[in-house]
């Protein structure tokens, strides 16, 4: 297949367009968009940030979606644009809802998720088909109703693991572009033209949106980009897999493995410590790197951190490819990183709890002093 890059360019223009009037006009409309520090424990920015960069990644979506459907040699194998259209919309606006008015809880958005996967699953035909492992396989073919089920659940769980993972200056944008090249890649080497153009739209359309969070942040993605990033990465992994039978769909996995792992590590943090497992922290792997190299260094330690995270996961990834039609050796990847990912975030908590309780030791010590006649 031709190596065609106008979706990637297009998304990338809209998007970075489109991003440069929500940054540049922010002072007539942060009373309703901005983002402020001190509106949850996991906000590490000090100042107040649009949160409606959604807006930028949906449109630059969408710009490069129906350029390479309507005015490109291609546009025949580009399916269902307004099924997959539809289903996007779904958590972009339930997402826009809650970045303005800040009342439309995780669960709600949940259940958008949900709605879009199943429009996806019947417009598209993106669904959770195998898992190449014979008894997996066998239960999901033994159910007719398992397929839209799973594929509900998926799109939903990496939608919010991506939402859970927005908490540092170019973090899900990054993510987001090592993983649609990850897709972009495995599709053009099966000739999936919609899944490439797809993939290299949204790539494009976070790379735009970068030029204006990373690595200072004068845009947040919000809610809206957050979950419609995640949405479009999940639909896509299972068109890949669903449309291409010598893919491998452990290689998908891969595509999302980071706020996969985070998310999951999350949740069993917050049941252990009984907490509920929507609510929000500063206790992710990329929260606790930014805490430990301000320790060292405040200033630029979101874009390092950001830029550690990211470059750990496209290493990660990049093996994934290259072993690409091995089960064994991408669930062994897999498995790698979370274990990484595990020593990293223990040995991390272990240094910062350990420093947090020198500094109010010799906080405890200094007033004490002082306080001597």
């Amino acid at each position: 297949m031709a190596l065609d890059t106008s979706p990637l360019l297009a998304a990338f223009v809209v998007s970075a367009m489109v991003s440069a009037m929500i940054a540049l006009t922010a002072r007539w409309h942060e009373h309703v968009t901005a983002d402020s520090p001190d509106s949850g424990p996991q906000k590490i920015h000090v100042t107040s940030v649009p949160r409606v960069g959604g807006v930028a990644l949906f449109l630059g979506f969408l710009a490069a979606l129906f350029e390479a459907k309507f005015a490109s040699a291609n546009g025949e194998k580009i399916i269902a644009p307004m099924a997959l259209t539809a289903a996007l919309a779904v958590p972009f606006f339930a997402g826009l809802y809650e970045d303005v008015t800040k009342a439309f809880g995780p669960w709600l958005r949940l259940i958008a998720t949900f709605v879009a996967a199943a429009i996806a699953y019947v417009g598209c035909s993106a669904a959770v088909v195998r898992f190449n492992m014979p008894l997996l396989d066998a239960a999901l073919a033994a159910s007719s109703v398992a397929p839209l089920l799973l594929s509900m659940f998926c799109v939903a769980g990496v939608a919010h693991a991506f939402n859970l993972s927005d908490g540092l200056n170019g973090l899900l944008a990054g993510l987001a572009t090592v993983a649609c090249g990850v897709i972009a890649f495995v599709a053009r080497e099966q000739a999936d033209t919609h899944v490439y153009v797809c993939a290299l739209a949204l790539a494009g359309a976070c790379v735009g949106f970068l030029c204006f969070n990373f690595p200072r942040a004068r845009l947040f993605a919000g809610d809206s980009g957050a979950y419609f990033v995640g949405t479009t990465i999940a639909i896509l992994c299972m068109l890949l897999v669903a449309r291409n039978p010598s893919v491998n769909p452990w290689l998908a996995f891969v595509a999302v493995l980071y706020p996969f792992t985070d998310t999951t590590f999350a949740i069993a943090r917050r049941l252990a410590q009984r907490k509920p497992i929507m609510a929000p922290d500063a206790e992710h792997l990329h929260s606790l790197i930014a805490a430990f190299i301000g320790l060292k260094r405040q200033k630029g330690r979101n874009s390092i951190a950001s830029s550690i995270v990211v470059t750990s996961y496209a290493l990660f990834a990049a093996v994934a490819i290259v072993y690409r039609e091995s089960t064994s050796a991408l669930v062994i990847t897999c498995a790698a990183f979370a274990i990484t990912y595990s020593i990293a975030w223990f040995g991390l908590a272990s240094r910062l709890s350990a420093q947090t309780q020198a500094t109010a030791l010799a906080n405890t010590q200094d007033f004490t002093a002082k306080s001597l006649p």
